[in-house]
């Protein structure tokens, strides 16, 4: 099965609205944030539940050791940063191009300095996202997602937190 893979969304998509790709028909109210470039921080934890598909045949040794690897993982995840420009119209949108349109959100909550959702998407993945704004340059928020799979199950918390720049996303690719 296909799952959403949080790694594949642009943080700050992830942040404001992970899977939002399909429009959803209850209105937001945008966070009350600067538009322009904003410096973004993003950690993700994965949790290996079992065996995940795919490590059939492998042999004990070898599965032994990727299970050791992902527990590694799951204890010493690793921040990264990176700038991204964020757009008045992506604000007001609060869709953020997340390119997935396998979830949907219900219980959808929102004003000018928080945003809250479930997260349902197609193969059985399911979620909750909180984003806070406290003031109108700094942002965080978490999001658990919850992915079961055939001989097993993970889930993958992301927290992050971003700042504003500038208002000028000059030399800035990521859209």
């Amino acid at each position: 099965m296909n799952y959403p893979s949080v790694a594949r969304v642009p943080t700050f998509a992830v942040l404001f609205a992970l899977a939002v790709g399909a429009a959803s028909a209850a209105p937001t109210t945008p966070l009350k944030v600067k538009p322009g470039a904003w410096e973004m921080t993003h950690t993700m934890r994965l949790e290996s539940h079992g065996a995940p598909p795919g490590t059939d045949p492998l042999s004990p040794e070898q599965r032994a050791r990727f299970e050791a690897a992902m527990q590694a993982r799951a204890k010493n995840p690793r921040a990264r940063t990176h700038r991204q420009c964020v757009t008045k119209q992506k604000l007001d949108r609060m869709a953020f191009d997340t390119h997935d349109t396998e979830c949907t959100n219900t219980n959808m909550q929102s004003s000018a300095t928080r945003w809250e959702a479930d997260t349902t998407c197609k193969g059985g993945a399911h979620g909750h996202s909180v984003i806070e704004a406290p003031s109108s340059d700094k942002v965080s928020g978490k999001t658990v997602m919850h992915m079961p799979a055939n001989q097993g199950s993970a889930t993958t918390t992301m927290e992050i937190t971003g700042r504003w720049i500038s208002d000028s996303c000059e030399g800035i690719t990521r859209r």
